[in-house]
């Protein structure tokens, strides 16, 4: 009788611990993490969905062999008798600008500095021409005092067309330092369906994926084919948020007022879940 009165005070002894270890969170218990997860999510979502990381623009050696393009233009000169002009000219690609540039010297003036005009299709007034061909509506007109920007890197033929090189003073150089940052924020569950579309497709070009050079060098490329989802960062208001159901001691909903910077009156509300994962709390939902 002693033995089973015993077994009844250790059993109502043990309780309050299993009611505390099943009872879901207070709202204040969680709050601190849940904004310091959204705070740190802000670059994840970027990386992921936004403009993502920084790249090398996608430009060849406007001087190269393979862009540099030699051009004989017939003439007259000032005996009226038929002439050739050799030509060298290279594309100048400048984003600055809206239309076409163009470097040329001619041929036999190898130590001479290029000349640069403007491509246009209409004829101009105040412009110094110096080449025309009206049947095909080309004319370039001299672009004085121009200086052409300085490239910091060159893509060989060699190069994937479709990516582009991340910086290298950019953080992060590899797929696995992108995962090793996410995997702070977000929970294992959703990471791994982020994963099959960021880094490996089977019916889409990944947006990263490492990269062997010809030299061996592991390079971390981004695609220059995907559209960002998001262009801004979508902020939270942390004053009302409030749990609601379904929410227990390892995983919780919580609705939480949201709004995006360029139009903070028109405010939404959205589900966040958070998942217990080896005893700490992470996202298990999206928060851009």
């Amino acid at each position: 009788m002693k033995k089973i009165i015993s077994v009844i005070i250790c059993l109502i002894l043990l309780i309050p611990t299993f009611s505390s270890c099943s009872r879901r969170p207070e709202l204040s218990e969680i709050l601190p993490r849940l904004e310091e997860l959204i705070r740190e999510a802000e670059e994840v979502n970027e990386i992921f969905y936004g403009e993502g990381l920084p790249v090398y623009e996608h430009i060849e050696d406007p001087q190269s062999k393979e862009n540099l393009i030699y051009h004989i233009e017939k003439t007259t000169d000032e005996n009226g008798k038929e002439v050739e002009i050799g030509y060298y000219y290279y594309i100048v690609p400048d984003s600055r600008y809206d239309y076409q540039l163009i470097a040329f010297r001619k041929s036999e003036d190898t130590s001479s500095p290029y000349t640069y005009v403007r491509v246009v299709k209409e004829p101009e007034d105040k412009s110094i021409l110096v080449y025309k061909n009206e049947k095909r509506s080309v004319y370039a007109y001299l672009l004085e005092g121009y200086v052409e920007p300085e490239y910091e890197y060159f893509y060989t033929d060699e190069d994937p067309k479709d990516y582009d090189y991340v910086r290298d003073d950019c953080p992060y150089q590899l797929i696995s330092h992108i995962k090793a940052k996410a995997e702070k924020v977000y929970s294992a569950r959703f990471l791994s369906s982020v994963y099959s579309t960021m880094f490996v497709s089977s019916y889409m070009p990944a947006r990263y994926k490492n990269y062997t050079t010809s030299d061996g060098e592991i390079r971390l490329l981004k695609s220059n084919e995907f559209e960002p989802l998001i262009s801004e960062t979508r902020k939270y208001d942390m004053s009302t948020a409030k749990m609601v159901r379904p929410s227990n001691s390892k995983y919780v909903n919580i609705e939480i007022e949201s709004y995006l910077p360029s139009a903070p009156e028109n405010r939404t509300v959205v589900r966040i879940s958070l998942v217990l994962q080896d005893g700490v709390w992470m996202l298990d939902s999206p928060t851009c």
